[in-house]
């Protein structure tokens, strides 16, 4: 998972200064940010998608640039008990 951080400073009305710290995960970047919904029924196939190719189709960096199922056959294959 990619996670990006920012500050965002700005004063209100009272004159009170604010200071936040924005952290956006990749999900938000990717998903949210580049799409205009017009209902939630599209909202929702949209994100179940983004969501399905994330998790199943899409190579991690953390996991050695496989996707989540090479991974977790090759993981399969390295923990079966060795036959003698």
């Amino acid at each position: 998972m990619v996670w990006a951080y920012d500050f965002v400073f700005d004063t209100t009305a009272t004159g009170q200064q604010l200071k936040c710290l924005t952290i956006v995960d990749e999900f938000t970047r990717e998903g949210l940010s580049i799409e205009w919904f017009h209902s939630r029924r599209e909202a929702s196939v949209v994100i179940e998608t983004w969501r399905q190719r994330y998790n199943e189709v899409r190579p991690h960096r953390s996991l050695q640039y496989l996707t989540p199922v090479e991974f977790k056959q090759q993981l399969r294959q390295d923990l079966q008990p060795a036959v003698f």
